[in-house]
């Protein structure tokens, strides 16, 4: 089974991006950490302890892993990706012929969290569209949560080709809204006592 489990704003200055999750939409903002391929984010992390919003920025420029998250941020901050939890990351990969490597995250309280993912790799702009799969195994932590953080992740509208998108996730994924059209996240629906929307560029 699948879930959604964050989506992921690329951002060409973490603070300044930071600032404006909390003053225009009023989501408050926790320190993330530092990854191994040269990125760094700050996330807002849902009262359901399994979603999240991702600001993630680069933090090595000269390390090639981060080489995809300065081509999509050259022109500005956007939508570049997201990710569904599953439990069971091995039969995902084999299902869709590709492989799975280990990822991790220098905390800034100095903490590792560690997981594993499945993607295509490159990633293209043709296949921005497309989620990557995340399994955190019986070790998850879940981010800490702030006052006013968001209720959930909602739904996450993507663009791209439908039947391509369909056939990926390999059925219905709750929250999983396919609009055509132009491929990469359109926009993220995050649940709150209303309703908040965040709609490409944002």
């Amino acid at each position: 089974m699948l879930w959604i489990d964050h989506v992921i704003y690329g951002v060409q200055d973490l603070e300044r991006a930071r600032g404006r999750f909390e003053t225009e939409y009023g989501l408050p903002v926790l320190d993330g950490g530092i990854h191994p391929g040269g990125t760094r984010n700050a996330v807002v992390a849902c009262q359901d302890g399994a979603t999240y919003v991702e600001l993630l920025a680069v933090d090595e420029p000269t390390d090639p892993s981060a080489r995809w998250l300065s081509r999509i941020i050259a022109d500005g901050d956007g939508w570049c990706g997201w990710a569904l939890r599953t439990d069971d990351i091995a039969s995902v990969a084999a299902r869709l012929g590709i492989a799975t490597r280990p990822g991790s995250i220098q905390r800034a309280d100095g903490t590792v969290g560690s997981w594993t993912l499945a993607s295509i790799e490159p990633r293209t702009s043709a296949e921005a569209h497309l989620p990557f799969f995340i399994d955190y195994g019986p070790s998850r932590r879940p981010p800490g949560v702030l006052p006013g953080a968001p209720l959930a992740i909602a739904w996450v509208e993507v663009g791209g080709e439908t039947g391509r998108l369909a056939e990926w996730l390999g059925g219905e994924v709750h929250g999983v809204r396919l609009a055509g059209g132009e491929p990469g996240i359109h926009a993220v629906g995050l649940a709150m006592s209303g309703e908040i929307e965040i709609r490409l560029p944002g």
